[in-house]
């Protein structure tokens, strides 16, 4: 019992009871407005959302009393407790800050600023008691674009998947079996095509095959990434830079490199290698979240959409990052 002198005792419940002579009367209690209570969330805590963009869901939560009964009218604040350092345009959207009468709920929509990293978005009650009293939810941004698979042609775009890279001519040098890289780059450069409104074609692995060809490529068949600038007619020089993981580097260091260029807003290229070591394999990652990378996966097989490096999917560990900026023309 929550309380119980000698006239009577309120169960867990919120059942009061009082001895009246031969009967008992028995009434529900109902804690308002700044009553010891405590909040919970009852929407997802971690959403993700593309850059400038509103998530989908609102964030909600629910004050409840003791017993665990929605509490009415009860004031909630709403607040961003962390974002990106570099980050703009980020704010909340919808606030409804007091309590519902039926439901006991308050929630806040939120805008997710330019810079794809992690934003947080607490929800705090003043009048619950002191533990349980606030909520944090995180909110992912990420980059957007469309995603090209190097083994499945895109519908409405010319067919590209038994092209050869570069002038090679052997089977396995067919962008279906080795385009990862290819795929990948090229998702890269139409986000970076979009997000700073640059005059140059949106690029398919076709397109970018043939545009590298045959000078982008090393022993016919190995993408250079550094041939980059001859895609950027008229518009910039992409300049990347090439982080390797071994004897200089760490996972962790290498890794930094990435949340610099996301922290800026711009993606990155993983460079991955299998458990045997004899197959490597490329995404691009176009986001942060909780120390995961959301990446863009031009592999139908493995198709991962959230790498984490502490534990990668099919054991495809990480070797290296490619970070790229833009430059001056030369």
């Amino acid at each position: 019992a929550l309380w119980s002198p000698s006239t009577g005792t309120i169960d867990v419940a919120g059942t009061l009871t009082l001895p009246g002579g031969n009967k008992n009367f028995v009434s529900r209690y109902r804690q308002g407005a700044g009553g010891s209570g405590r909040l919970v969330a009852v929407s997802d805590l971690v959403q993700e959302a593309v850059v400038d963009t509103d998530i989908t869901s609102p964030l909600v939560v629910e004050a409840r009393d003791p017993a665990g009964a929605p509490q009415e009218n009860v004031s909630v604040n709403f607040s961003i407790s962390s974002a990106p350092e570099k980050a703009v345009r980020h704010q909340l959207v919808a606030t409804d800050s007091r309590t519902d009468p039926l439901t006991g709920r308050a929630r806040t929509g939120f805008k997710v600023g330019d810079i794809p990293l992690e934003y947080e978005v607490k929800a705090d009650c003043p009048s619950c008691s002191v533990i349980s009293s606030s909520v944090t939810f995180q909110i992912c941004g990420k980059l957007e674009t469309e995603l090209y698979r190097e083994n499945e042609d895109k519908p409405g775009k010319a067919p590209y998947i038994n092209d050869q890279l570069g002038e090679s001519t052997s089977e396995s040098d067919k962008i279906k079996y080795s385009g990862c890289a290819l795929s990948s780059f090229a998702m890269l450069l139409n986000i970076f095509r979009a997000r700073y409104g640059l005059d140059y074609p949106e690029s398919t692995p076709g397109t970018l095959n043939k545009a590298l060809t045959p000078r982008g490529f090393r022993g016919n068949a190995k993408l250079i990434f550094s041939v980059a600038s001859d895609v950027f007619t008229n518009s910039m020089v992409l300049n990347d830079d090439l982080f390797l993981v071994g004897r200089f580097l760490s996972t962790r260091q290498v890794l930094e490199e990435v949340d610099k260029s996301l922290g800026k807003g711009d993606p990155a290229i993983l460079m991955l290698k299998s458990p045997t070591g004899r197959a490597g394999h490329y995404i691009t990652a176009i986001g942060r979240c909780e120390r995961r990378y959301m990446v863009l996966d031009p592999y139908t097989i493995t198709n991962i959409s959230l790498y984490d490096p502490d534990n990668p999917e099919f054991g495809l560990t990480l070797i290296g990052a490619r970070t790229f900026k833009r430059g001056p023309l030369k």
